[in-house]
């Protein structure tokens, strides 16, 4: 937490279920403001809305963008153990 403070930008949840929305409205209050402001629940509706304004469409998958392109399997041993630590790991 010393190393890195305010690394995360944006985090988004998708499709969550009616019971974590329960549980985040009691988790809610012991959250920092500054951290609450960077979580943002989204439904389908606005999924496309807001990660068109983030990431191009030859760079999103297809859950992130209609018609993304970036289709390849996500392998999480090639990522966590063959992937080296200073290059970025592109699924």
């Amino acid at each position: 937490r010393q190393n890195y403070p305010g690394r995360v930008n944006r985090v988004f949840l998708l499709r969550t279920p009616s019971t974590f929305l329960l549980f985040w409205s009691l988790l809610k209050p012991f959250i920092g403001t500054d951290t609450r402001k960077k979580i943002v629940f989204l439904n389908e509706s606005h999924r496309q809305e807001q990660f068109s304004d983030l990431v191009s469409v030859d760079q999103a998958t297809p859950w992130m963008l209609d018609g993304g392109q970036k289709t390849r399997e996500f392998d999480s041993k090639e990522y966590l153990f063959e992937t080296p630590f200073d290059e970025g790991f592109d699924p």
